[in-house]
């Protein structure tokens, strides 16, 4: 087992999914290179706004958001993978990521090389049991606190968890688990344009939407769940409210500069959030970049 994660977080040294071959869904231009730069640019996070100005501004930003996403997890997946053991403790109760039974973590087997042993959790009708299996792949389960009862309890061994779409996309195995799915990135845009994006855009050869699961922030700030590594709203004030719940930090990206053309809502964001904004705009926009610019320094 040690073997193999030493050999992944090799190979993910030097790994980033390269998307600069994309085509957009109505296949008139590709993603550009320089898209490698704006993603660099946006994990050094060395700023609070920054704006690039470039033709097909909204079709690339929201491939450039899938490229930023896509990079959270490899990366998220190549420091637990180097941390392995310091997360997954002999002894704690771990779920699993297709099914959710929950079952309990012992650690080494110590009868056979480069097994672990599982065991099942008494509860009910369900007897204690062990499982020893080969395990090439820690991210099939992740610690949980969650309240064993009969039907989330394992009762035995399970069968071999099929790719996903993510897993097909990036080349490597996070069975999306939620150790790695952490919503950093906010896309503020038009919201039937983007679900029309998601739903026709090919990743890979999968759908955009079965590689991510965009949530969307409603005008109250609340999302169905936090395990999901894109938010997307198509109001400023829908972040605002959510930030009134959620301090976290985060990468704001919009393709529209009017969506933060109220300077008095974003900068009540600015003072409750120290979260980062990326703006896509066309050349056509100068004069609205300059206001926008102007305002801000007042």
């Amino acid at each position: 087992m040690d073997n193999n994660i030493k050999k992944i977080s090799d190979i993910l040294a030097n790994k980033l999914p390269d998307l600069s071959d994309l085509k957009t869904y109505n296949n008139l231009q590709s993603i550009p290179l320089i898209t490698s730069i704006f993603r660099n640019i946006a994990h050094e996070k060395e700023f609070n706004f920054i704006n690039f100005v470039l033709p097909a501004n909204d079709l690339i930003s929201y491939l450039f958001t899938y490229q930023l996403c896509m990079d959270e997890i490899l990366l998220n997946y190549k420091n637990i993978l180097e941390n392995y053991s310091s997360v997954l403790k002999p002894g704690v109760n771990v779920e699993l990521c297709n099914s959710g039974k929950i079952y309990k973590y012992c650690g080494q087997s110590e009868q056979y090389k480069n097994f672990i042993r599982i065991e099942t959790i008494p509860i009910g009708k369900i007897e204690k049991a062990s499982i020893e299996k080969e395990i090439k792949d820690i991210f099939q389960f992740f610690p949980t606190n969650k309240t064993v009862n009969e039907k989330n309890a394992g009762r035995g061994d399970w069968k071999k968890i099929a790719p996903n779409a993510l897993d097909l996309a990036l080349g490597i195995k996070t069975y999306k688990n939620p150790l790695l799915i952490k919503n950093n990135v906010i896309l503020l845009t038009k919201k039937e344009k983007f679900e029309n994006f998601i739903k026709n855009q090919l990743i890979r050869y999968a759908a955009a939407k079965d590689i991510l699961n965009p949530l969307y922030i409603d005008e109250k700030g609340d999302v169905p769940s936090e395990y999901e590594t894109l938010l997307y709203t198509h109001d400023l004030n829908n972040i605002y409210e959510y930030f009134k719940k959620n301090k976290k930090e985060k990468i704001i990206i919009t393709d529209d500069i009017n969506k933060v053309s109220n300077i008095t809502l974003l900068n009540q964001v600015a003072e409750i959030s120290s979260s980062k904004f990326i703006l896509f705009s066309n050349e056509l926009e100068f004069q609205k970049i300059s206001s926008l610019y102007s305002k801000k320094k007042t």
